[in-house]
């Protein structure tokens, strides 16, 4: 004999949404969350992951429905809000946010919220749903190590990062737990455009430091991302060009730790962002620098090279 549940699957299945309809009433409650398969799938996680105009009406009842647990989970964590952001369904993330029981916190094993998801993968559209709702919060690092931002710069998500720049509730200068801040995640992954958005707003702290000493201007130095800096400078917003990165730290928590040893071969407790360019033979960058000697907003580099050319003037004279 057919159960309550085994009918309404075949309903979902065969797309039968009037016959769905009739039948999910007389269901108990128990059958309307009874979990299948191999990874424990409900019916509302199973329609979640289907991400076409079809499943809709069935999310829709569903969630209509308060028997239905919308924060039910499969074996590794994931709720159906979850796999509706991960299969970028901003129509079904819509339905379930109208659900006042719905918790927007739940985190996978991986610790990834439905809005860190939403980011890291770039649906933006869904970023745009999920930043209406009052519940989700815009900076929560609550259950993983990076931000929504942190991780729209790392993947190269431009239209996500261009969001939520724009928005004021989000903190522009919130580091990760190992203390990169979003526009320093840009540079290290040299995505441009990400990073130009981030340039472009004056609520962004581009030269602060690492709790090592590393800024974003030695990264771009040492990644050779002259792209990123030509247009920094001709932004006109400060760059520190002569602030030292002092090696003597060791970097346990910056994710170029690695660098270390080579810093350290300077011979000297402190190197610059140029000396690193000019070291490891990143021209681009270094010419940028060069050249930069006209920027007002950056006496320190004014003063370093007058200083400088002074001293080649008393050493030939000499």
């Amino acid at each position: 004999m057919t159960s309550p549940n085994d009918e309404l699957w075949g309903c979902f299945l065969s797309e039968d949404v009037g016959e769905f309809s009739r039948l999910l009433p007389l269901c108990s409650q128990r059958d309307v969350n009874k979990k299948r398969g191999h990874e424990r799938y409900t019916l509302l996680i199973s329609a979640c992951q289907r991400p076409t105009a079809t499943s809709l009406p069935f999310i829709s009842l569903l969630a209509q429905d308060l028997r239905v647990n919308v924060n039910a989970t499969i074996q590794d964590g994931w709720t159906a809000l979850s796999v509706a952001c991960f299969g970028n369904f901003p129509e079904a993330v819509r339905i379930l946010l109208g659900r006042a029981d719905i918790d927007v916190t739940l985190a996978t094993r991986a610790t990834t919220t439905p809005w860190l998801v939403a980011c890291s993968m770039g649906h933006h559209e869904v970023v745009r749903v999920l930043m209406q709702d009052p519940r989700v919060n815009v900076n929560d690092l609550k259950k993983s190590e990076f931000s929504g931002l942190c991780l729209g710069c790392q993947n190269g998500c431009l239209e996500v990062v261009r969001l939520l720049a724009a928005d004021p509730r989000v903190n522009l200068n919130q580091p990760e737990k190992n203390g990169c801040t979003p526009f320093y995640v840009a540079c290290q992954t040299q995505h441009a455009q990400e990073a130009r958005i981030l340039i472009d707003n004056p609520g962004v702290d581009l030269n602060r430091e690492l709790g090592d000493g590393h800024t974003p201007l030695a990264i771009v130095c040492g990644f050779d991302a002259p792209d990123i800096l030509e247009y920094w400078i001709a932004s006109g917003r400060p760059v520190a060009c002569a602030t030292p990165i002092k090696v003597e730290i060791t970097a346990t928590l910056s994710p170029v730790g690695t660098w270390l040893a080579f810093l350290q071969s300077f011979g000297k407790p402190e190197v610059t962002p140029r000396e690193i360019a000019e070291r490891k033979g990143h021209l681009a960058c270094l010419e940028l620098l060069d050249g930069f000697r006209d920027n007002p907003r950056e006496t320190r580099f004014a003063c370093w090279r007058k200083l400088h050319l002074l001293g080649l003037a008393i050493t030939y004279y000499h």
